[in-house]
């Protein structure tokens, strides 16, 4: 199986594979694959909307910044992977993150990833 996502990225990082690791997460926020707790617990409802909405702006910038280092971290806790991983993109989490992908979409890639943030790069092959 070659993964959607492929290790390692991490905080800081630019470029396609952080783009895609972005629209991922902006997916899994919108259907509810990662979820807000009632305070005490994280994430609340308000700051899961605001990271999304943070979110957009690195997604846009290519650029791995909080808001998906703070997203990636509440995936890879309520997965069962644990806070250790501070929000990088390692083996585990490629491997959730790819899994998931399929299981929400029902559609598993074998290629590369685009580099989806024009339409010209998804005409090249």
């Amino acid at each position: 199986m070659h993964f959607l996502v492929v290790p390692p990225i991490g905080p800081g990082m630019q470029g396609p594979q952080v783009v895609n690791v972005g629209r991922i997460l902006k997916s899994f926020v919108e259907r509810g694959v990662l979820t807000s707790f009632d305070p005490p617990d994280t994430p609340t409802t308000e700051e899961l909307q605001s990271l999304a909405f943070r979110l957009s702006a690195e997604i846009d910038a290519a650029t791995f910044g909080q808001a998906i280092q703070r997203l990636l971290v509440y995936l890879q806790i309520q997965n069962g992977l644990g806070d250790q991983l501070r929000g990088s993109v390692e083996e585990s989490t490629a491997r959730l993150l790819n899994n998931l992908v399929q299981t929400v979409t029902g559609e598993a890639s074998t290629a590369p990833p685009p580099d989806i943030r024009s339409s010209l790069s998804l005409s090249h092959p």
